[in-house]
């Protein structure tokens, strides 16, 4: 710990047990408590001061670091999106071939054009894409993943609607009341130091 940390948390001791035990309840209380919000604010102020004089250079060599790499990773997330995204369309492309081509069969089977077992022989030969692709450099597997797109929220449960409150607070700062929205005003302290 440092002396500086040390210093305040000695001088803090019997500030923050003043501070946990005062009620407000009066207009002398009420200074009492403003005072009090006041020295820590202070004590506060200092502090972020202490560990920024520290943190700052740290932060500094970071972003450099960062600007430094961040072209060549970009670059590389690209390329690695790109060849992804084509990997995941030729899987995708194959399930549905496969499951059209099964379709089919199955169709041919329930009218009675084809016998089960000349089905059955067909649906054995049909190409299956691999679970899994190895090479030397690496290996890749497709795994069916469960997506979903909300297409009606009207049908959707309440429980799944968010609320963007950042949105809503914005609006009201320009004076704009949205309905299903209760507004109202409340005291709310703030310390100036």
């Amino acid at each position: 710990m440092t002396k500086e940390l040390k210093v305040i948390e000695k001088e803090l001791a019997p500030i923050a047990t003043q501070a946990q035990s005062i009620e407000v309840t009066s207009e002398i209380t009420l200074k009492e408590a403003t005072s009090l919000v006041s020295i820590l604010n202070k004590h506060l102020d200092s502090l972020i001061e202490d560990r920024e004089r520290l943190t700052k250079p740290i932060n500094e060599s970071l972003k450099q670091i960062r600007l430094k790499y961040k072209p060549a990773s970009e670059a590389l997330e690209s390329l690695i999106a790109s060849l992804t995204a084509k990997i995941n369309k030729y899987g995708n492309d194959q399930a549905k071939l496969l499951a059209t081509a099964q379709a089919k069969l199955a169709s041919k089977v329930s009218t009675g054009y084809m016998k089960p077992e000349t089905a059955i022989s067909k649906l054995e030969a049909l190409p299956v894409t691999p679970k899994e692709t190895s090479t030397s450099e690496g290996l890749i597997q497709f795994a069916d993943v469960k997506k979903f797109e909300v297409v009606d929220m009207t049908l959707l449960p309440m429980k799944y609607h968010t609320v963007d409150e950042t949105a809503i607070r914005k609006e009201m700062r320009l004076g704009n009341e949205l309905p299903g929205v209760k507004y109202w005003t409340e005291k709310q302290a703030r310390n100036y130091r």
